[in-house]
């Protein structure tokens, strides 16, 4: 019998098949566990923990670094528009964020209803935004992290240049407009936010 397009070659390790409607296709089920596994470098996930992550910060503070690096040590999965935005080439309009990014909010909610952990790195410039996320996480039941990251304009800049993601290049000018937008995070808005797993 022929393999479903969606599973090429041998079955994932620890999965069984079992047919379906047609018996020309098999569809791989996998065995009950007590936790969700992540495949990033093998690590442990937050057995049984909904956890939404917040990074927040300008362009350039390193948050997708500071996001992988959490992702990889805690098991969540990451959603970052940018990179969502790169892989699709659609462009970068506010618009099209805007879509990505609620895409992403909705994916996000259903990983969390699932008792997963996510980290959402867009950058979250106002404290609307963040209360958006965390109030919705939190009445799917899940705690609520939140992350700040900052730097000097000018380490930014440097930053973004090195990476040379941007077409055109965001400019310094840019970055200090964006910094008088950015609604940093007051003590009172973090004391909203649980600690840190």
């Amino acid at each position: 019998m022929a393999l479903c397009p969606l599973f090429t070659g041998s079955n994932p390790p620890g999965f069984t098949i079992s047919e379906v409607a047609r018996p020309s296709c098999r569809i791989a089920r996998s065995p009950p566990i007590d936790r969700w596994t992540p495949y990033s470098k093998g690590m442990p996930a937050l057995a049984g923990t909904q956890r939404l992550i917040i990074v927040c910060g300008l362009p350039g503070a390193g948050k997708t670094t500071f996001a992988r690096d959490v992702a990889d040590r805690v098991g969540a999965i990451r959603l970052s528009a940018d990179e969502w935005l790169d892989f699709l080439q659609i462009g970068r309009s506010e618009k099209t964020r805007e879509r990505v990014e609620a895409l992403q909010w909705k994916l996000a909610q259903d990983l969390l209803g699932r008792g997963l952990a996510v980290i959402i790195e867009w950058g979250t410039w106002a404290r609307s935004e963040r209360d958006v996320l965390r109030t919705g996480a939190r009445a799917l039941g899940a705690a609520v992290e939140l992350h700040f990251l900052d730097g000097a304009i000018d380490v930014l800049l440097e930053r973004l240049h090195r990476r040379n993601r941007e077409s055109p290049p965001i400019t310094r000018d840019e970055l200090l407009r964006w910094a008088q937008l950015f609604e940093v995070p007051t003590p009172e808005e973090i004391a909203l936010f649980d600690s840190p797993c």
